[in-house]
């Protein structure tokens, strides 16, 4: 998911600079990194979620399996 939001918003983006702003080099950068900016920390909010998630409950995907959360 953290991936196809990024490149939505950076194809978004650089979509309206190069339409409406006749594709100024400046904007299309700034357009460009925020994809990029997007997906790393989309990551790195996935991995922290997913080790808090394991610390609390043992499995990564969220299971208890019956244990009582604490």
């Amino acid at each position: 998911m953290t991936f196809e939001v990024g490149i939505r918003n950076a194809g978004l983006g650089l979509g309206l600079v190069f339409t409406f702003f006749g594709g100024l080099g400046g904007m299309a950068i700034v357009a460009g990194w925020w994809g990029i900016w997007d997906i790393v920390a989309g990551l790195i909010v996935a991995t922290l979620w997913a080790r808090h998630t394991k610390k609390r409950t043992g499995a990564v995907t969220g299971d208890t399996s019956g244990k009582a959360l604490v």
